[in-house]
C-alpha cells in the first residue's frame, strides 16, 4: 500500500454544486467591486466637501480682517481654516501681503474714542452756512465778494 490508498474520483462531486460555489463567488466579487467603486466616488465627495469649507472658512477669516479672500491661496494646507489659525498665520506672515497686526487698543481708549465719535454725529453745521455759500455763488464784482467775505476793499 501506497501513501494513498484511494484515488479521488472526481466524479463524486456534482458539476451544479460547484457551478453554484464559483456563481456566488462571482456574485461576491461583483458586490466587492462596486462597494470598492461607492467608497471611492464618496470619498472624492468627501474631500471635495472638505477642501470647499477650508477654502470658505479661509475666506471668511480673511474678509474678517479686511483682506483680500485671494490670499487663501497662499496660506499652507496644514494650518487649520480657524479664525484663530489663520489668524496667526496672517500675523506671521500678513506684512508680506501688506496685512498688519491689528492693533490693540485699551478700553480707555476706546471709550474716548466713542464719546467723541458721539459728540461728532451730534454735532451741526453752523447756522446760516448755506445763506452764505448762495450769497458768495450771487456776488457780481468783487466788491461784493469782499463784503461777504468781511474782507476790507483793495
Amino acid at each position: 500500500m501506497g501513501r494513498f490508498d484511494a484515488e479521488v474520483d472526481t466524479d463524486d462531486y456534482e458539476d451544479d454544486e460547484v457551478d453554484s460555489g464559483t456563481q456566488a463567488m462571482r456574485q461576491l466579487r461583483k458586490a466587492d467591486k462596486a462597494k470598492a467603486k461607492r467608497i471611492a466616488e464618496l470619498e472624492e465627495q468627501l474631500n471635495s466637501l472638505s477642501a470647499s469649507t477650508r477654502e470658505r472658512s479661509v475666506k471668511d477669516a480673511l474678509e474678517g480682517r479686511g483682506l483680500n479672500p485671494k490670499i487663501a491661496a497662499f496660506i499652507p494646507k496644514d494650518i487649520d481654516p480657524t479664525d484663530e489659525a489663520v489668524g496667526k498665520w496672517l500675523d506671521e506672515y500678513g506684512d508680506v501681503f501688506g496685512a498688519t497686526p491689528k492693533a490693540e487698543v485699551d478700553p480707555e481708549s476706546m471709550s474716548a474714542l466713542e464719546d467723541m465719535d458721539a459728540v461728532m454725529q451730534q454735532a451741526s453745521t453752523p447756522a446760516g452756512r448755506e445763506q452764505i455759500e448762495q450769497r458768495i455763488a450771487d456776488a457780481k464784482s468783487p466788491e461784493e465778494l469782499y463784503a461777504v467775505l468781511g474782507i476790507p476793499p483793495q
